[in-house]
């Protein structure tokens, strides 16, 4: 056992000489191998545990039970415990329980890394564990990249050095040495999916078709993850192609997504999805359609409301945005030469102030409107149906939406886009510059200089 569990670290490089481990210990039979197996491999290689025991309150009295069983292995080795309980299943308000329960545990879990400054946690999943993930997943039609099943390291700091070996070998294991542990009555539940391929649906596949089932999909999700390994790297190489974040969400380019493999295109959206939110998508098979179907249409408008998340086409680009973010047209300022105003909402600061006839140097963008208009009142709003002007350098008066649409604006941009009004007049359109009528002149005195802060990129 533990030769075998020290080949799993080295050849995930789980845990380095010196590292700093926190181990969630739960009671039952596999964490309780897992620390005493790390226990026993630390001295040599001068790892540093900790214990993290995380109360459910889902069992009573026999939550108690496991929570005081560990405290006291954690003293007999000498290891720092840290313990905390929640109510998972007041938390969970009607989600699934647990889902719940795994989000709060492994927050638990960061928490005390970062306050204790530990390298890794490594928990007690085990070759078991990744076969009913696996059969699982199989059996719900989970994409390919969910058939890698349980990573052996996660987010760079979850390991799992018994991923390699089977519970019963794990239960063997701790026979031989002597050792306790606490059995969870909630294993036996049917009411848990888990438990039903646990108990009903994998013993049924040992005796009946493949008495190493267990090990065979654990292959099975080994090969995945090497699968994904290198999908992630491509993915990675065409996200940064295909993508830019905005202050509205993440964009995506149609055009050069759509050079990209089918599998891939498939693989970017659901990270762009995972990243505009900051967590996994929730969607299933369906969605993911509805979206692919809206990058592919013909016609370059379009939205779509998923699960946590919104897309929204217009012309070759997707936003994908948070489902509670809003695209309100915030009201107008008014502000005279020199002043300032913003758009609240539109991430736009225009000054105004009296130029120079030699302007100074500045790395934004500028405009002069002619000297009489000054000192205003100008009103700085956003743009609204039939606003029309004539901008410098143009034979014909023309609208703002027009002119949006000619550029290729995208929809979401437009919300917001900022005009300068003068006496009921468009003097000025940001990207499109001033008024012709309104410009001043080469060497006019004191015009007004319109300077946008801060230059939005791709503007």
């Amino acid at each position: 056992m533990l030769d075998q569990v020290l080949r799993t670290v080295s050849r995930y490089n789980m845990l380095a000489a010196g590292t700093r481990a926190g181990v969630a210990v739960s009671g039952g039979a596999d964490s309780v191998a897992l620390l005493h197996i790390l226990v026993r491999l630390g001295g040599p290689r001068r790892w540093s545990l900790e214990v993290l025991h995380f109360d459910h309150g889902l069992r009573g009295e026999e939550s108690d039970g496991d929570r005081r069983f560990v405290e006291e292995l954690a003293d007999k080795l000498g290891l720092p415990c840290h313990v905390e309980r929640a109510d998972v299943r007041a938390a969970a308000t009607g989600a699934n329980l647990e889902q719940t329960a795994r989000q709060l545990r492994y927050r638990f879990f960061k928490e005390v890394r970062e306050r204790r400054g530990l390298d890794v946690v490594a928990t007690g999943h085990t070759a078991s564990d990744q076969a009913e993930t696996v059969l699982m997943r199989v059996l719900r039609g989970a994409a390919a990249e969910s058939l890698a099943g349980i990573r052996p390291v996660n987010d760079g700091w979850i390991v799992r050095p018994l991923i390699d070996v089977t519970r019963e070998y794990v239960r063997e294991w701790l026979r031989s040495q002597d050792l306790v542990w606490r059995e969870d009555s909630s294993n036996i539940d049917s009411c848990y999916d888990r438990n039903r391929m646990r108990h009903e649906l994998l013993p049924l596949l040992r005796r009946e078709w493949n008495p190493a089932v267990d090990e065979a999909l654990a292959r099975l999700a080994t090969a995945f993850a090497r699968d994904e390994e290198f999908w992630e790297t491509q993915v990675e190489a065409v996200w940064a192609a295909a993508t830019t974040r905005s202050r509205f969400g993440i964009v995506v380019d149609l055009k050069t997504l759509g050079e990209a493999h089918a599998a891939l295109q498939v693989r970017v959206w659901k990270k762009v999805c995972a990243e505009a939110v900051a967590a996994p998508p929730r969607f299933g098979g369906d969605h993911l359609e509805a979206l692919l179907k809206l990058a592919r249409q013909r016609a370059g408008a379009g939205k779509l409301s998923l699960p946590g998340v919104r897309a929204w086409r217009s012309f070759h680009q997707v936003l994908i945005h948070p489902a509670d973010r809003t695209f309100e047209r915030p009201a107008g300022v008014e502000l005279r030469a020199p002043g300032e105003a913003q758009l609240e909402q539109g991430g736009v600061r225009i000054l105004l102030r009296h130029a120079e006839p030699v302007a100074e140097a500045y790395n934004g963008t500028s405009e002069r409107l002619g000297g009489a208009l000054a000192p205003g009142p100008f009103m700085l709003r956003t743009w609204q149906d039939g606003d029309a002007y004539r901008p410098r350098g143009s034979r014909e008066r023309r609208t703002i939406q027009a002119l949006l649409q000619s550029r290729r604006v995208p929809a979401w941009e437009r919300c917001a886009w900022p005009v300068l009004e003068w006496h009921g007049q468009v003097v000025w359109a940001r990207r499109f510059g001033v008024a012709a009528e309104y410009a001043a002149e080469n060497g006019g005195a004191f015009p007004i200089e319109i300077l946008e802060e801060p230059p939005i990129p791709g503007a």
